[in-house]
């Protein structure tokens, strides 16, 4: 019987963006308040039943949201910042395109493709712990492998 293993201590991610971040930097400061690389499950197909009772079924195109939390101060954490920052509107927005690579265990589990960064914390969220809070990275991709 084969064991399976669902541990994910010495996880990180490589994330690469065409213009501010052309050679991919690694991730791996994970924030503890929040679950640290988090991605929402994805509606694929919507299903409908006419007046009839018959059912039909259309596939929907959705992106795939990805979710990553840093602790604050971190060189990651720093990266994320400027990648947002350059990402805003205006007259140096980079427009990068983004891409992200899982790694769990040495092996790349999921790689995400045509992304964008798609909110960003600015400034310096603090708790009421006294401690600085996590920061919170939201991204949307095209496609996963």
């Amino acid at each position: 019987m084969e064991m399976y293993s669902n541990n994910a201590s010495g996880s990180f991610i490589l994330l690469t963006a065409s213009v501010t971040f052309p050679v991919p930097f690694k991730i791996q400061a994970f924030g503890d308040e929040n679950d640290p690389f988090d991605m929402d499950s994805v509606q694929i197909q919507e299903v409908v039943k006419d007046l009839n009772g018959n059912v039909y079924d259309y596939g929907i195109q959705n992106f795939f949201p990805v979710t990553i939390n840093v602790s604050q101060n971190t060189p990651e954490q720093l990266n994320l910042a400027l990648l947002a920052k350059r990402n805003l509107v205006g007259t140096n927005q980079a427009r990068d395109i983004i891409t992200l690579q899982q790694i769990v265990a040495g092996e790349v589990k999921t790689t995400y493709f045509k992304g964008k960064i798609t909110e960003a914390p600015f400034g310096s969220p603090a708790g009421s712990n006294g401690k600085l809070k996590n920061m919170q990275y939201k991204f949307k991709f095209g496609n996963v492998s």
